[in-house]
């Protein structure tokens, strides 16, 4: 199992690897089905001066890396008894700041 720290990182490098040449900051809200074998994914990051906008990543395999890694980290957080109540997160919000490197992960439970 990987640690969280693991999984946070390849995170950023995904993020950081999609984002648009112009974006602050990018981020990614997505809708983890509870068994992990699909996933929702929306893409949004925000050019200086600008409204933030969506925008879908090149590759489709993002889609696809982005989700394991949601499945890895749901693990980490079961195997340390980390979920509120007990029930898994159903989506979440993760960004990530490319001026400074923060990032920021923000879940869901229902």
């Amino acid at each position: 199992m990987s640690t969280d720290q693991e999984v946070y990182q390849g995170f950023g490098e995904i993020l950081s690897a999609i984002a648009p040449q112009q974006a602050q900051w990018v981020s990614v809200e997505v809708e983890l089905s509870p068994t992990g074998d699909h996933a929702k994914l929306f893409y949004d990051y925000q050019a200086e001066g600008s409204e933030p906008q969506w925008f879908v990543p090149e590759a489709a395999r993002v889609d696809h890396d982005i989700r394991l890694l949601l499945i890895q980290l749901r693990e980490y957080f079961a195997g340390n008894n980390l979920f509120e109540q007990g029930r898994p997160w159903a989506r979440c919000m993760i960004k990530l700041d490319l001026q400074t490197g923060k990032f920021a992960a923000d879940f869901k439970y229902e």
